[in-house]
């Protein structure tokens, strides 16, 4: 059956950057390890194969992902009423980054307790969910847990699909890091954009410290991640 993609959805990353970034930043072709772990998260016609992008997720390992509870748990508009886009399903992407193959559907096993809800003019804490993977093949490879917190000043990755479309990364310096908190500054021409919400934050080794909840826009803007060590204690990973 082929996957067609057919919109955006309104509510993609709402407290997110709008900025577009430039085609000039756009990488020939991600890292293997992010891109097969790193997956658009979308609702989908498991008659048609239609889908609407929502936003990322990345796998943990064990058909284990983690993303942004405001992701999925997302409210399609109204004008795709009546399409069938009933499914919550993972694509992954190829070797240029682009999200081809359907992996299958998903379950959500934990959103935060704590997470207080959507807003569109805020960000809140604890904005983490855990999904399982519940038909299709896990992706080959996960993401590994930072063992170190970074330090102030270093530089960070958000990787994710920013309207849906290639797997993306925006570069940004690590401006604050709290228990509940991951502020970030986006460096100019390597924005966040709609769609990366859920996309995890990852230091210079790839090990994951974050997951994107949202930010501001305009030029540098900052963003604002969930710490993985919370994301840990709101939706611990059965075992």
């Amino acid at each position: 059956m082929a996957t067609r993609r057919i919109g955006a959805a309104a509510s993609l990353l709402l407290v997110s950057i709008l900025l577009i970034a430039s085609a000039a930043s756009l990488q020939a072709a991600p890292p293997a390890s992010i891109r097969t772990a790193v997956v658009l998260v979308a609702k989908r016609n498991p008659e048609s194969g239609d889908y609407v992008p929502i936003g990322t997720a990345f796998h943990i390992g064990e058909r284990w992902f983690r993303s942004a509870a405001h992701v999925v748990t997302a409210t399609l508009p109204r004008r795709f009423e009546g399409k069938g886009l009933e499914q919550w399903s993972l694509f992954d992407a190829d070797e240029f980054g682009n999200p081809r193959r359907f992996i299958g559907p998903f379950d959500v096993a934990c959103a935060d307790s704590r997470w207080k809800g959507k807003d569109d003019d805020g960000v809140f804490p604890h904005d983490s969910a855990l999904i399982r993977l519940l038909a299709g093949t896990a992706p080959a490879t996960a993401l590994r847990i930072a063992d170190r917190r970074p330090a102030v000043g270093e530089t960070v990755s958000v990787w994710g699909f920013p309207e849906g479309s290639v797997l993306f990364e925006s570069r940004s310096t690590l401006l604050e890091l709290t228990q509940e908190w991951v502020l970030i500054q986006n460096e100019t021409g390597r924005p966040t954009i709609g769609g990366h919400s859920g996309s995890p934050v990852v230091d210079r080794g790839e090990s994951v410290i974050g997951i994107l909840a949202g930010g501001v826009r305009g030029i540098a803007a900052r963003q604002r991640a969930v710490t993985i060590w919370d994301a840990e204690r709101g939706c611990p990973r059965p075992r």
